[in-house]
């Protein structure tokens, strides 16, 4: 049996948090560095990869030259505008 034709498109690329600290310290530069020079502490960018944080999270975005969506999809849509998040209720408390 032979294998499909490629599309010669590469697969995407998947960003977890450790491919993304390579690709910046690959680049010469460091999560703390990119804080530091977007006028934040050292250690606040940090908190982008574990919550939503548009700002930060755009930071680093393009500083790597990609979208946001490509990094955190959960999280942002193929536009790039930040997804409502899931589960939530209506923001009402429970009777």
């Amino acid at each position: 049996m032979t294998p499909p034709p490629r599309s010669g498109t590469a697969p995407p690329r998947i960003w977890d948090q450790q491919a993304v600290l390579a690709e910046i310290r690959r680049r010469g530069s460091s999560i703390s560095d990119l804080s530091r020079a977007n006028g934040l502490s050292r250690g606040t960018l940090y908190s982008a990869f574990y919550k939503r944080y548009p700002k930060g999270q755009l930071l680093i975005a393009d500083f790597l030259g990609i979208r946001r969506h490509d990094i955190w999809p959960r999280w942002y849509g193929p536009d790039d505008t930040l997804l409502p998040l899931q589960g939530q209720g209506t923001g009402g408390r429970a009777a």
